[in-house]
């Protein structure tokens, strides 16, 4: 868990891309800024990965980042997404 850390971006890219390498089954980073840029990263892989439980809760997640994650989601093992407390709004709602 990766709880309110003090992560930057770059930090979090890395940590990303090192999920296809991991056997992680539940990725919790509530509280990290999830920037558009750590979004991607996390999208790109996510289908890389064994990850059965995401939760980004409390990370300014915002409708692009929510776009990001729908278009990807339906590739990844992902069967619980947590994303409460951030910025989607209505339509990121509908995309995922």
């Amino acid at each position: 868990m990766l709880f309110s850390n003090l992560l930057s971006e770059s930090d979090l890219c890395t940590i990303f891309r090192a999920l296809p390498r991991s056997k992680l089954v539940q990725l919790d980073i509530r509280g990290c800024d999830m920037t558009t840029t750590a979004v991607q990263a996390l999208a790109e892989v996510l289908s890389n990965t064994t990850i059965l439980t995401l939760v980004i809760v409390s990370c300014l997640l915002s409708y692009g980042g929510a776009c990001a994650l729908a278009r990807v989601l339906p590739s990844t093992l992902i069967r619980r997404l947590n994303i409460s407390d951030n910025r989607i709004g209505d339509s990121g709602t509908v995309a995922l």
